[in-house]
This record gives structure tokens, C-alpha cells and sequence, in this order.
């Protein structure tokens, strides 16, 4: 039998070409491309009764704990129904009419997720990740910043998350990402961010990872569980502009003790075998 995938780009800006993180969705676990994210969606429900389905998500060969643009992209296509029926050529709007009611329920390791679609926005709810503000470690400075960062907050675990602030008329763009050796330092993730300074309501950020082989990721979902708490994000929406080659725009927003990330989903229309 032979094992078919389809492309899927998540959070994409739709005013930028080429935007979004791409990810094979497949139902098959053993399912993997080199460099580009692979997420399985079990053939079996969670629970027969409810819409809840159980992902695995690698890249690398490796598995990814909490992967947004994977959860989302999942949800997209069970959403649309894309894997029902392989040969119908408006398979994205099959469902369209009826899908908007949809209740979803994602499990990925331990990250789990209530899914809810509001127009084209599909939103994904998780815990908040609290971080912890310090004052900026010395280790700072192997970055090469041409400017000295605003604020600077991590997460509790070693292996989780920094947050580092810079002014307004920064341009995170022009921002040097770090390079592999900053795993000498520092086994968290590096969030770069900073506000816009003509809405408050919009927020800038880059994502690296180089110690686990991601030297600056796409478009990260799991990234505004931490971006939400530094931010105070509230119950109004708040964008998110991910300032990476490709660019992704993200929303957030707070419903009760979660936070909603929302994004929007763009499928390539083809399906790929390995």
C-alpha cells in the first residue's frame, strides 16, 4: 500500500506569498520527509464518541513534544476531510458548509488541544507557560545584539524557553540569528520580540532553536503559549507577526485559563507518496 501525505503550509500570512510552515500530514506513522516536518494522525479515534484524534509529529527523524504548525495543519485536514476522499479535486471545500460547527480534540505527547474554527481561522487552545523575568544573563552577549535587549524572561526549565525584549524602532529582521555554538550556553529556545509602536495589539517575534537543529523556525505555534504570558496577552486578539524568511502571522488571545492560537491553513492540492 502506498503512503500518501499531503502538504500543508500553517499559520500563513495571506499577504505574503509563500508564507507559512510547511508540514506532511499523513495517516500513516512511519511517514517521514528529511527537513520538513511530518505529522500522523492515528486511524483510530481517542474516543469513538467525540472528534478526538491522537498526532505524532517528527522532523529529522525526531520527535517533536509540542509542534502548533503540526497540530494545526492536522486539524485542517481532518476539519476538511482531505484523506475521505483522495480523488475529488474541491476536496478542501467539501466540508465547508458544516465544518465551522466542528468540535476537535488533538493529542500530541503531552500537549493537548480543544480545536475550534472561527471563519478561516482555525484556533488551537493551551496551557499558558509561565516565564519568569531576570535580569538579562551574561551570555547575552555571545549574540552579537547591536542593541541592549529591553527585558529579558526564561522559562523554569532548562530545556524550555527565553524570552528577549528589544525597543520598538528595532527591526527584528536585521537581527543576526544565533549560531549552533550558543548550546554552550543556554539549552532553551530563543524568542526574539518586540511590540509594534502603532498598535499595541500587534506584537513582533523570531523563533530559534540551533541547538536542536532549527536554526530559525517558519511559523511557531507552540511559541505563544510563553509569548501570551510575557505579553499579558488578554481576552482581546492579539496579532502576531513571526519575522522569519518566510514570514507567518499568528493570533492570540486569552479564554479563561487558556490560550487561543489561531492561524490560517493553505493546502498545496497535491498528495505525495513516499
Amino acid at each position: 500500500m502506498k503512503k500518501t501525505a499531503c502538504k500543508i503550509y500553517a499559520f500563513v500570512d495571506p499577504s505574503i506569498n509563500h508564507s507559512g510552515n510547511p508540514c506532511y500530514v499523513t495517516r500513516e506513522s512511519s511517514f517521514a520527509f528529511p527537513s520538513i516536518t511530518s505529522c500522523s494522525i492515528s486511524t483510530e479515534k481517542i474516543s469513538q464518541s467525540s472528534q478526538g484524534y491522537s498526532l505524532e509529529c517528527k522532523q529529522n527523524d525526531t520527535a517533536i513534544q509540542c509542534c502548533g504548525h503540526g497540530m494545526l495543519s492536522a486539524a485542517y485536514c481532518i476539519k476538511n476531510q482531505i484523506f475521505t476522499s483522495e480523488n475529488s479535486t474541491d476536496t478542501a471545500n467539501a466540508t465547508n458548509s458544516n465544518r465551522k460547527n466542528l468540535q476537535l480534540y488533538l493529542s500530541m505527547s503531552n500537549c493537548v488541544s480543544n480545536v475550534t474554527l472561527d471563519e478561516e481561522i482555525i484556533w488551537l487552545e493551551f496551557g499558558e507557560i509561565v516565564c519568569d523575568f531576570q535580569d538579562p544573563p551574561i551570555w547575552l552577549k555571545q549574540l552579537d545584539l547591536p542593541n541592549q535587549p529591553l527585558r529579558y524572561a526564561q522559562t523554569a526549565a532548562d530545556n524550555g524557553y527565553c524570552v528577549v525584549q528589544f525597543d520598538d524602532n528595532i527591526d527584528l529582521k536585521r537581527l543576526n540569528a544565533p549560531k549552533e555554538t550558543i548550546g554552550q550556553f543556554t539549552q532553551r529556545a530563543i524568542i526574539y520580540t518586540s511590540q509594534s509602536s502603532s498598535d499595541k495589539n500587534t506584537v513582533f517575534f523570531r523563533y530559534f532553536a540551533p541547538q536542536y537543529g532549527n536554526p530559525e523556525d517558519t511559523a511557531t505555534g507552540s511559541a505563544i503559549r510563553i509569548l501570551a504570558n510575557f505579553w499579558k496577552i488578554k481576552h482581546q486578539r492579539v496579532t502576531l507577526k513571526q519575522l522569519s524568511p518566510n514570514g507567518g502571522l499568528l493570533f492570540a488571545e486569552r479564554k479563561n485559563k487558556t490560550i487561543r492560537v489561531g492561524g490560517i491553513c493553505r493546502w498545496d492540492g497535491n498528495y505525495y507518496e513516499e
